[in-house]
């Protein structure tokens, strides 16, 4: 998401605060105690991210 974040703004035409989330299968190799073998585990994974403005400082706040 954060590679493609340039392309997901001018597509969508969103401004932020706007959410983006996916959904994807990983996959993770492990090996069994018993004769050494390799088995494949596959996972499915959910991810969200929320994307907004920096506040920016007023003129008159003070600092300290």
């Amino acid at each position: 998401m954060f590679i493609n974040f340039a392309n997901v703004l001018q597509t969508t035409r969103k401004k932020p605060p706007f959410g983006i989330a996916q959904v994807g299968k990983s996959f993770r190799n492990e090996i069994t105690p018993q004769n050494f073998v390799f088995r494949t585990r596959e996972f499915e994974q959910m991810e969200m991210e929320y994307s907004c403005r920096r506040r920016r400082p007023t003129s008159g706040s003070s600092t300290g």
